[in-house]
């Protein structure tokens, strides 16, 4: 089969609507702390993702809907891409965000983002950002307006010259309880 053939349509589900939103919390994990080896992905969706042996992810925790996730496609010249885009409100300021803002300047992450949606079972509760290229701060802005007390925005977007292959994919596990389970293995038991 040829990789631009269509070979499926879609169909959308006429008695259920999508809900929009995230919920507060994204967990950020370093790229290079993924286990590869461990990483399971199939048919846009991720069944099993673990960290290196003494590995952590951490939560990034604000307030729902503040926390956007976002992406595009470009058509290249030879082949497409997608940019990957997670924008973080910061309620927090001062020397706290300083030192965070500080260490996510110089990383390449990976997101993990919990929708309002969470689909049947949970299979659309979680969705990775920046899997496959990583993700890296583009941008940090703020005013001292603090519209609805945000006191910055944290935009972590694919690099220009590393985009995605695909759209973000979901996490999902077995069920709604297997997959919150292997979520919260991910996540540092402090710092978080």
């Amino acid at each position: 089969m040829s990789c631009v053939d269509l070979t499926k349509g879609l169909v959308a589900n006429t008695c259920e609507q999508p809900i929009g939103g995230s919920n507060g919390r994204v967990i950020l994990m370093n790229f290079d702390d993924i286990d590869r080896a461990a990483l399971t992905v199939a048919s846009g969706q991720c069944t099993a993702l673990s960290l290196k042996s003494g590995k952590k992810g951490y939560a990034f925790t604000g307030k729902d809907d503040a926390n956007i996730g976002s992406f595009t496609y470009s058509k290249g010249k030879y082949f497409g891409s997608y940019e990957h885009k997670i924008t973080l409100s910061d309620f927090v300021g001062g020397a706290e965000a300083y030192e965070f803002v500080h260490q996510v300047a110089n990383a390449r992450l990976v997101a993990l983002v919990q929708n309002r949606d969470i689909g049947v079972a949970g299979a659309k509760k979680y969705t990775l950002y920046g899997l496959e290229a990583g993700l890296v701060m583009n941008a940090d802005s703020g005013t001292t307006e603090m519209t609805d007390s945000v006191i910055g925005a944290i935009e972590l977007t694919s690099s220009e010259n590393s985009k995605e292959p695909n759209r973000p994919i979901n996490l999902y596990k077995t069920d709604e309880a297997t997959t919150d389970t292997l979520v919260e293995g991910l996540i540092a038991t402090t710092g978080a």
